[in-house]
């Protein structure tokens, strides 16, 4: 019985080593790459858009909000696998694969499996694909339900590894959540700090969530 279990033990162990060297000795595409962002808006201000102008501005920054992220978080994502010695295809390689993409120029399906079944019908060819997910978000506690312009940032990173015909090889998931407070006065120090509707506040924004959002990138694709 015991050297059945350390037979597994073993086995599990070798697989695993396995995987982590075939990603930086093959072909590697990404099928999906989604970023959410989620509770932290109305943290930093709660002004409410009361007309349908400010209606249409709060929407245009937000998209503006969710190209950033995307830009940037796929730019550093990237970045930390070529460190890793693990090489991925161009981001645009499934847009004529019947693959659905974001407008922010990135996959997105409803099912990854079944979007890699169609792929590989229309031809290509792969050895792994990365199901790549990050969010930031705010974390909820007491003290945190009943203070407005601030916010503790959380970040979740997961990353599943799919073989060539979508089956789930491995999964791993990384959430960190920041020790202290980011204030609204910390993101922009003039004005009385974030402002919505403001569009140039955006990017710095992001730049102030950037910290965690990094770290949490980083301690998921040291585990490949």
């Amino acid at each position: 019985m015991k050297q059945g279990i350390l037979l597994s033990i073993l086995l599990l162990l070798f697989c695993t080593s396995m995987n982590s060297q075939d990603l930086t000795n093959s072909n590697n595409t990404i099928v999906r790459f989604s970023v959410t962002f989620t509770g932290i808006l109305d943290k930093m201000d709660p002004y409410e858009a009361s007309t349908k102008k400010e209606e249409a501005i709060l929407k245009k920054n937000k998209e503006k909000l969710y190209q950033i992220l995307y830009d940037q978080m796929y730019g550093y994502f990237t970045d930390k696998l070529s460190d890793n010695q693990v090489q991925i295809e161009d981001i645009a390689v499934l847009t004529d694969r019947g693959v659905i993409y974001l407008k922010e120029g990135y996959p997105n399906p409803m099912s990854a499996k079944s979007a890699i079944k169609k792929a590989n019908k229309k031809g290509h060819t792969t050895d792994y694909y990365l199901d790549v997910r990050i969010s930031v978000g705010a974390t909820l506690d007491v003290l945190g339900g009943k203070l407005t312009r601030q916010v503790k940032p959380t970040s979740t990173v997961i990353i599943n590894v799919l073989d060539n015909e979508g089956n789930k090889l491995v999964k791993l998931e990384e959430t960190i959540k920041a020790e202290k407070r980011l204030k609204s006065t910390q993101v922009v120090s003039s004005g009385g700090g974030f402002d919505k509707m403001d569009a140039d506040h955006y990017p710095l924004l992001v730049s102030a969530l950037t910290p965690i959002l990094h770290d949490c990138i980083d301690s998921a694709v040291e585990q490949l």
